[in-house]
Formats: C-alpha cells, structure tokens, sequence
C-alpha cells in the first residue's frame, strides 16, 4: 500500500504511473486515503517472483494557488512469499533432500 501526502492543507494529489505529466494528463488519478496507488494493470503483467518498480509521478493542487512542481520517486513491490512446498521443507536451510533425515539419523544413534 502506497501512501502519498501534502503539507497544503485542501490540496488534491494527482498522479500518474505512465510517466506523464500529472497536472496535464488525461490519465492521471486523484489520490484519496481510501483508495491506495492503482497499480493493478502493471502487477498482473508482471513476473510473479520479482519486485515490480513502479516510478510515481505527483503534484498537489490547490484552487486559486499555483500547482506544485511534479516530483517522482520509483516504488518496488515485492510479491508476498508463496507457500513452500513439502519438498522444500524437508531439504532444510539450504541443504539437499535427504539431510534432516541423516543428521536425525546421527544425532539419535
């Protein structure tokens, strides 16, 4: 979840992740606290397994006051860990298949 904030009180935030303008953009969405940064088309394009950059365009804009200059900042998104399957499991802390099986088999004996 990306949260994006202005010290001028009764601004809005508008927002791109394009890589247009903001403040001239017909695809730029106004941030509300309710709803996060959409971000959604870039992720389900994505490799599953590797952290999505997304770059941030914004400005904040005020009626009857000049918009902010446009400030960007790039964003990574690590995917959340899947489950591990059993065989991962039993291989322990990076060791093969079969190893908890022999140091049990040691340590007992």
């Amino acid at each position: 979840r990306l949260q994006l904030r202005t010290a001028t009180k009764g601004a809005v935030i508008l927002y791109t992740t394009d890589g247009s303008d903001p403040g001239d953009s017909t695809t730029a969405r106004t941030y509300q606290d309710e709803a996060p940064v959409l971000i959604g088309e870039k992720v389900e394009a994505h490799h599953p397994r590797r952290p999505l950059k997304v770059r941030v365009y914004a400005i904040a804009r005020k009626p009857k006051f000049k918009d902010s200059a446009v400030s960007s900042a790039v964003f990574s998104f690590v995917p959340r860990a899947e489950a591990q399957g059993e065989r991962a499991v039993r291989q322990g802390a990076g060791g093969k298949e079969g190893d908890d099986k022999k140091r049990s088999e040691v340590s007992e004996g």
